[in-house]
């Protein structure tokens, strides 16, 4: 198992999202290898040595390695996150540049395609994603997003503890288990203090309390009602779109 800084994470998400980022560890938990992967891309086809002139070949060569490398590292850490194998992260100093709470970006709506420059996904899609694939939001505003909504509604531990399914003792097992990185419904299945139906349960009626993520654009100033409602239904019309590709996929009998 690879033992990571939050240093060298941050200065891998850098290079592979932009140093405009504001860095915590709310990102790294949120973080998915689709937004990795995406971002990789964008940026693998921007820095490719083969687009420039012999002359920036050795420099581009530089960059792109530098790139593989920070997407490599993004990769082993999403995988040992997703095991919960994670641990505690070293601070090494001054390099690890956190903020004790993410801010809520405030700029101007921003016309499809600004931040992501690759396809759309054919796949199901959320509406958060959805918007960050069709470059109306950037990842960190991806990530700030789910942080907002996460407040707004109560953890399933404390859903477990009023329901009777967990007691104090039991609950403060889980929150102090190893994998920091990994979910709470995770480590308690791991543990044995819940089962995967119970953890399903949990999750379903904690969706029910939380405030829908389009209100957060526009809170922000980011999108408009008006943006938010016209973008759900083309988002309703893609996936419709792709279950249809997969039904047709699928072989009959």
């Amino acid at each position: 198992m690879v033992q990571m800084t939050e240093a060298a994470l941050f200065d891998a998400c850098r290079i592979l999202f932009g140093q405009e980022l504001n860095l915590n560890r709310d990102f790294l938990f949120y973080l998915q290898p689709c937004g990795a992967k995406s971002a990789y891309r964008s940026k693998a086809k921007q820095t490719h040595p083969d687009r420039f002139a012999d002359a920036e070949k050795k420099r581009q060569n530089v960059l792109f390695h530098d790139l593989t490398s920070a997407y490599k590292l993004i990769n082993t850490f999403l995988e040992q996150r997703e095991k919960g194998h994670i641990l505690p992260l070293r601070n090494s100093g001054p390099r690890a540049r956190t903020s004790a709470s993410p801010t809520r970006p405030r700029p101007p709506a921003s016309p499809a395609g600004t931040f992501y420059a690759g396809d759309l996904p054919q796949r199901n899609l959320e509406f958060g994603l959805y918007l960050y694939y069709r470059g109306y939001i950037s990842y960190q505003q991806l990530i700030a997003a789910l942080v907002w909504q996460r407040a707004q509604r109560p953890a399933i531990g404390e859903i477990a503890r009023r329901w009777g399914w967990l007691d104090e003792v039991a609950l403060r097992h889980v929150l102090t288990s190893r994998g920091a990185f990994s979910r709470f419904g995770q480590r308690a299945v791991k543990l044995g203090v819940l089962t995967p139906f119970q953890v399903q349960t949990l999750l379903r009626y904690q969706q029910n309390l939380h405030k829908r993520i389009g209100q957060y654009f526009v809170e922000s100033n980011l999108l408009s009602a008006q943006d938010i409602e016209k973008l759900v239904e083309e988002l309703k019309t893609h996936n419709q779109k792709v279950a249809v590709g997969r039904r047709s996929a699928s072989p009959s009998f």
